[in-house]
C-alpha cells in the first residue's frame, strides 16, 4: 500500500508538471521573417514578408501576417516598390534581375527593419556530366540515382542541383539535392565537382530511365552555401515561422532573419 501511494503521488507531479509547462510563456523575440529569391531574367513575384510568433501559439497565416509593410530593393540606379500580393506574398514591381547585377533590400514593418545585399550570378558553366540509374540494393527503394558534374565556378557563388521530372500539361516534379559546393573549393584544375546520389521508389517517380528528366544546375550567392550547411539547425518552417532560427546562418541583417538571394539556373536533357 506504501509504494502504491509513491506510485499515485509521482504521477500526479508528472501531471502537474505537464500543465505547468504548457502554461509557462517560453521566450521569444519577435522579428521579422523575409524570403526573396532573384532569379536572373524572372519576375519578383513571390517574396515571402512574415514574423514570428511564440513558440507555443499554434501557427495560422493570419497570425505570421503583417499589417504594414514597406519596402524596396534597388540595383543602385532603379528602385522597385514591394508590394502586397496576397497574405504573406508580396512582389517587387518591374524587376526583373540581371546576371551580375548587385541588389540591395529593405523592409520596414510593426516598428522593424531589415536589409540584405545580394549579387546574380551569370548562367552556371558546366564542363562534364556523368550519371548513371541503376536498381538499388536497399529493400526500401527500387532505383538509385547518380550524377557527377564538374562545374567551371564563379567567384563568391554556391551551387547545388536538381533533378527535374517532367509529367506533361505543365506539371513537374522537382528532387533537390542534398549537397552543395562553393567556389572556395575549387580543385587544382580549376573546377568545382557536384555530385548527387540518391534513392527512389517506383511509386514516387515512375522512373524508367532519363528520358523525361532534366537537370538543373543552380547557381547562388555564395550566401547560400552558410545557410545550406545550417538549414537543419533549426525546425523553422518557410511558411510557419514559430521559432527565432537562431542556429541558422541567414543573410538578412537587423530585426529579422530569413534569405535575399541572387540564382541562375541551367536545365539540361539527360
Amino acid at each position: 500500500m506504501k509504494y502504491l501511494f509513491v506510485i499515485l503521488t509521482f504521477i500526479m507531479a508528472l501531471v502537474s508538471c505537464e500543465e505547468n509547462i504548457n502554461d509557462y510563456d517560453l521566450p521569444y523575440e519577435k522579428k521579422l521573417v523575409v524570403r526573396c529569391i532573384l532569379e536572373a531574367g524572372k519576375p519578383v513575384d513571390y517574396i515571402n514578408i512574415s514574423k514570428t510568433i511564440p513558440p507555443l501559439e499554434e501557427a495560422t497565416q493570419d497570425k505570421i501576417a503583417l499589417d504594414s509593410v514597406s519596402g524596396f530593393i534597388t540595383d543602385g540606379e532603379n528602385k522597385y516598390n514591394i508590394v502586397k500580393k496576397d497574405i504573406i506574398t508580396y512582389e517587387a514591381q518591374g524587376l526583373i534581375p540581371e546576371a551580375g547585377k548587385e541588389y540591395h533590400l529593405e523592409i520596414t514593418a510593426d516598428n522593424m527593419k531589415v536589409h540584405a545585399s545580394t549579387h546574380v550570378p551569370h548562367t552556371p558553366v558546366t564542363e562534364s556530366i556523368f550519371y548513371k540509374i541503376t536498381e538499388s540494393e536497399d529493400n526500401w527503394y527500387d532505383w538509385l540515382i547518380e550524377y557527377f558534374v564538374k562545374i567551371d565556378p564563379e567567384t563568391d557563388c554556391a551551387y547545388t542541383s536538381v533533378l527535374i521530372k517532367d509529367y506533361g500539361n505543365g506539371h513537374k516534379v522537382s528532387y533537390l539535392s542534398n549537397s552543395s559546393t562553393k567556389y572556395s573549393d575549387t580543385t587544382l584544375n580549376g573546377y568545382l565537382n557536384l555530385s548527387f546520389q540518391e534513392h527512389y521508389t517506383d511509386d514516387t517517380t515512375n522512373i524508367q530511365g532519363f528520358e523525361d528528366y532534366t537537370l538543373g544546375i543552380i547557381s547562388y550567392d555564395s550566401d547560400f552555401f552558410d545557410y545550406f550547411r545550417t538549414k537543419y539547425n533549426s525546425e523553422l518552417d518557410w511558411e510557419f515561422f514559430g521559432s527565432s532560427g537562431t542556429n541558422v546562418i541567414w543573410n538578412i541583417k537587423g530585426d529579422g532573419i530569413g534569405l535575399f538571394l541572387g540564382k541562375n539556373i541551367i536545365e539540361m536533357e539527360l
